[in-house]
């Protein structure tokens, strides 16, 4: 009987937040359903809309003139509603000739509202509306006017096609039940999350010692909450699983198939002849058009085309399947698996890490920091619009993960009869040096050999022994490097030599050069730039393109940002906290791990300003490192906090942070490129969260 009761005590939570999750599906996320029921509706002739610039034909169609917009006067609603109020207007119209266009905006209507009602003898601009007829609730305006509307004037402005059919007009019209199986899927997990971090929750009492079924499945739940948003984003999109005009690896896996290293499209002759092909002003004065006279953002070198893009991906991925099944693996499959392994390789390595060297923090905190590395390795950001460029950037990461948490458990624990696991260790090293084959910046962090096997190395000076350790932890790095330098130096004619200086884009590549402005401003932009928060979903914006160069001494690519790292990642405010402690404490307490990460992410950070350029799609080369060292150090400050309610107010930053950072990553899944990747799909997304 008591079990009874306490199986049911364990549900009752869940039967709880469910109930919650519908009721609020049903009355908060639809309360216009409820607001309209009682409206009676009326229907507006469209033989009475009035047009300007436009023609309104017989059947209903308006026909537009090229980047035209289209006004329309709904008059005499004062008349045609008597005493009653206006409260919506319902737009039954079509779209005629809007085709969906991957790069850019499309198949909308830009609805500008102006009214002129009782308390205003003048037109006054109420709001912008985004009309896509396939989604039915995105037909309805909602106005609030002064006193009563007499009229109603429409700015159509159409993002592509040039026509609108219009098949009625309701004013006060009903809007439907709309119920989300995802959205209320939302609600509940949310209320899931709040339930689990509770201060009475279990997580903060459990210990990370030992390992149970029910914290791997809560594991693999917050990884599915992660990725299955990523799978529904790739797999509506249609237009990311379709080819594209750039498509390096898949061109690179032909080149590879035919048994050559340049690409099989060859350069025009008027490229060929060009002085300085790399001059974009030159390329476009001489009227060379990217996509037909060139291959944008691939290497030009000796009358060829090469792709300056790590080659691993394309050896392990894209190559294989193309020569077995003669298809071309999409990105987008790429960087899903990537992503996938890459939560496991980043949750290994931090739950080794905290087996380690934080034995005393609890399976909640272990929660909270490896969700929070995984969110600010920024994979999730990239997985909305999976793009080429970020397929070397993203398995580059997951390498290294997976590296280092093989490195981690090469080194035997006290009391075990191994001191150190030489397979694990020889896989290890494999991992970062794959690693460096997809992003060659990535080197830097194998230095990290040096902190993690710190013992080893001090033996082998001291004793001169541990020859063994060190070429099992080298060896695998040979094949790989010998590898690189062989295909770059038959590329380029130097083994250290990537092709990134020849490379078709913006800017010579070959003239970049580092000055103190560039540093001031990617320290700014990659740190400390304020986001730029709206009314609208996504409700963090792009700050915009950003001008060469403020200070105006010399340029250098420059582009937008959203947000600096010390800002949607309120973790790293502990790092000043934790070196001040740390120069307080002896040398024996100090955290050295978050050392050799903040120093070699800082200097990744620098190397991408010097070399790249300032962009925020870079930002991934460093922005899991920060994430990984801040973790480290606020569990480093938590060690000093005295007390348990300094500890209790202190987790509560720790989750805090953890939201935060959740808030500002899972933005980027929809702040980028996906309204121009694919509109519908975007403004499906912006209207199950615009529900009022």
């Amino acid at each position: 009987m008591n079990e009874k009761k306490s199986n049911k005590k364990k549900w009752l939570p869940f039967l709880v937040m469910m109930l919650l999750a519908v009721m609020a599906e049903l009355f908060l996320f639809n309360f216009r359903y409820f607001q309209s029921m009682l409206y009676t509706e009326l229907s507006y002739p469209v033989a009475a809309v009035e047009t300007e610039q436009a023609v309104l034909a017989e059947n209903g169609t308006v026909v537009f003139e090229e980047d035209a917009t289209g006004r329309f006067y709904l008059t005499g609603l004062d008349q045609l509603l008597g005493e009653k109020e206006l409260h919506n207007i319902r737009l039954d119209w079509r779209l005629a000739d809007a085709q969906e266009d991957p790069g850019r905006e499309s198949g909308i209507c830009s609805l500008q509202c102006i009214v002129r009602d009782e308390g205003h003898d003048r037109y006054v601009t109420v709001g912008t509306h985004i009309l896509r007829p396939e989604i039915v609730s995105s037909r309805f305006l909602w106005i609030q006017g002064y006193g009563k509307i007499k009229t109603i004037v429409l700015d159509a402005t159409l993002s592509e096609g040039n026509r609108i059919q219009i098949d009625g007009i309701t004013i006060n019209a009903r809007q439907p039940l709309a119920l989300s199986g995802i959205r209320c899927l939302i609600v509940f997990l949310l209320l899931g999350m709040i339930w689990g971090l509770r201060k009475q929750s279990s997580i903060w009492t459990e210990s990370i010692a030992v390992w149970d079924r029910k914290k791997t499945a809560l594991v693999v739940m917050i990884g599915l909450a992660f990725l299955l948003p990523a799978a529904y984003l790739i797999f509506e999109n249609e237009q990311i699983m379709q080819d594209r005009h750039f498509r390096p690896y898949q061109n690179l896996a032909e080149a590879f198939e035919a048994g050559q290293l340049h690409l099989l499209t060859e350069p025009g002759e008027a490229l060929k002849q060009m002085e300085n092909p790399y001059d974009y002003t030159a390329r476009t004065g001489l009227g060379l058009v990217e996509g037909r006279d060139y291959l944008w953002d691939t290497v030009y070198y000796n009358g060829h085309y090469y792709v300056y893009f790590g080659v691993i991906p394309c050896l392990l991925f894209y190559w294989p399947v193309y020569h077995f099944t003669g298809m071309h693996l999409p990105d987008a499959v790429t960087i899903f698996l990537s992503a996938v392994f890459g939560y496991a390789g980043i949750f290994l390595a931090v739950r080794e890490w905290c087996r380690r060297r934080e034995k005393e923090i609890s399976f909640g905190h272990l929660l909270l920091m490896y969700t929070a590395v995984f969110a600010g390795s920024m994979i999730p950001d990239y997985l909305g619009t999976p793009d080429p460029h970020d397929v070397p950037r993203i398995t580059g990461i997951v390498f290294l993960a997976w590296g280092l948490y093989l490195w981690q458990s090469a080194s035997g624990e006290k009391g075990e009869e191994k001191t150190e696991h030489p397979v694990r260790l020889a896989l290890g090293s494999l991992c970062m040096a794959l690693a460096v084959g997809c992003r060659p910046n990535l080197v830097i962090y194998s230095f990290l050999a040096l902190f993690l096997f710190g013992k080893q190395f001090r033996k082998l000076l001291s004793e001169k022994k541990g020859y063994g350790f060190l070429c099992t932890l080298l060896l695998p790095y040979v094949p790989v490097a010998v590898g690189l330098m062989i295909y770059n130096a038959m590329r380029f004619s130097s083994p250290f030599d990537f092709g990134a200086a020849y490379n078709l884009t913006v800017q010579d590549c070959s003239k970049i050069s580092l000055f103190a402005d560039s540093i001031v401003g990617g320290l700014y932009e990659f740190l400390l730039r304020l986001p730029r928060f709206d009314y609208d979903f996504p409700f963090l914006k792009s700050g915009g393109f950003a001008q060469q160069n403020p200070f105006g001494h010399g340029d250098y690519y420059y582009t937008y940002g959203y947000c600096g790292l010390l800002i949607c990642n309120p973790v790293l405010w502990c790092v000043p906290a934790a070196l001040i402690s740390m120069i307080r404490r002896k040398r024996k307490e100090y955290d050295y791990g978050m050392c050799a990460l903040l120093i070699l992410g800082s200097v990744n950070l620098l190397v991408n300003i010097a070399i790249a350029g300032i962009a925020y799609h870079y930002m991934m080369d460093f922005a899991g490192v920060f994430a990984a060292a801040g973790w480290m150090a606020a569990f480093y400050v938590r060690k000093g906090c005295k007390g348990e309610t300094a500890r209790r107010l202190f987790d509560g930053f720790l989750v805090f942070s953890l939201l935060a950072s959740l808030w500002f990553h899972l933005n980027f899944y929809f702040v980028s490129s996906l309204p121009s990747g694919n509109t519908l799909l975007f403004y499906k997304i912006f209207y199950g969260v615009h529900f009022w």
